[in-house]
């Protein structure tokens, strides 16, 4: 399970149900990671796109939506979202909102982190993960955010 979302320099994901930032570069990279994968979120995240994304399947966690979208699947918990999406064999990409970040960052073995380096972006929803146990795989920088990955270290050996 790869968590992948964008941030402030002070872990802002969200502002008013929106993301804090979105860009052509970063867009591509998360249509280009998650091709293929489930994807899972919670309703204000949903609503922001409020549509299927090709090529991916959602399960969205709600106690208010239910509709019928093609390859979009409502679940009333954060379990049932994971239960659901391990049935499909496929790669699963947690994408927000804080709630459901934070619920299933126990679970993940993967962090896909965009930082934005304009300091002056405004946030009211907040995620800002432990990194203790986890190690910097790969970093890009782009012109208005960086890319990082992290992998879960092995705490056995």
């Amino acid at each position: 399970m790869t968590i992948i979302y964008s941030s402030t320099r002070n872990g802002g994901i969200g502002y008013k149900g929106q993301l804090v930032r979105t860009s052509t570069d970063d867009f591509k990279h998360f249509r280009k990671t998650t091709k293929g994968g489930i994807l899972i979120m919670g309703r204000v995240t949903f609503e922001e796109i409020n549509r299927a994304l090709p090529g991916r399947i959602l399960v969205v966690v709600s106690t208010t939506l239910n509709r019928e979208l093609k390859n979009v699947y409502f679940v009333k918990s954060v379990e049932e979202a994971e239960e659901l999406a391990s049935t499909f064999k496929r790669p699963i990409f947690v994408c927000g909102g804080e709630g459901i970040y934070k619920s299933l960052l126990q679970k993940a073995t993967k962090i896909v982190h965009s930082i934005w380096h304009d300091k002056t972006i405004p946030a009211d929803r907040f995620f800002n993960p432990n990194l203790n146990g986890w190690k910097r795989t790969n970093e890009r920088i782009f012109t208005n955010f960086t890319l990082r990955e992290y992998e879960k270290r092995n705490t056995f050996s």
